[in-house]
């Protein structure tokens, strides 16, 4: 069996073909580095980075030949709203590093009725749900023109912990339907 590896980093990506003896081939690498408009903001182009990793796969497969599966890695907290009747990003995609809602999640935090720290430990294992990824989205909806109902995104706000239960909940059961409703 062979498998087509994907590495979306924080500063590149890479992908090559791994056989069933576990020996890399066709190793391909691309550095993209976040942009840092302002200190303390992280940035990235969706589409760029979409482009490139179909350009660094594409040249893997080219050189291996065809794979069984597919597996692929990522920055984890990095957010990207897309425009799902395009599939095209709405805006740039924010880090995972960029800091525009740490005054959010400090807050959060701090207050002891908190519960969401309950709800970010996903697995027994101890895959968590970034703490900062849900402060992302909620920012990013309210300061791009994602086509988001504001009444939807107030009641994300407004329910953080419910919400992060419901994607716990839908992790545990495997339950792939959209936690959020079409816009």
């Amino acid at each position: 069996m062979s498998v087509l590896v994907i590495d979306v980093g924080t500063s590149g990506l890479r992908a090559a073909v791994v056989d069933g003896e576990g020996a890399v081939h066709a190793l391909n690498y691309r550095p993209f580095p976040p942009s840092t408009p302002f200190p303390g903001l992280v940035e990235f182009d969706g589409a760029a980075m979409a482009d490139a990793i179909l350009e660094v796969a594409a040249a893997s497969l080219e050189a291996a030949g065809p794979v069984d599966a597919v597996g692929i890695c990522n920055q984890r907290a990095s957010t990207i709203v897309w425009d799902r009747s395009t599939g095209q990003p709405i805006a740039p995609g924010l880090g995972w590093q960029d800091l525009r809602t740490v005054f959010d999640c400090i807050t959060a935090k701090a207050e002891q009725t908190d519960g969401r720290k309950v709800n970010y430990r996903l697995t027994r294992k101890g895959i968590d749900l970034a703490p900062v990824l849900l402060d992302l989205l909620i920012w990013a909806s309210r300061h791009e023109d994602t086509k988001a109902p504001c009444a939807a995104i107030d009641k994300m706000e407004k329910h953080r912990e419910e919400f992060l239960a419901e994607a716990h909940r839908r992790w545990r059961d495997y339950d792939s339907t959209p936690l959020l409703p079409k816009f």
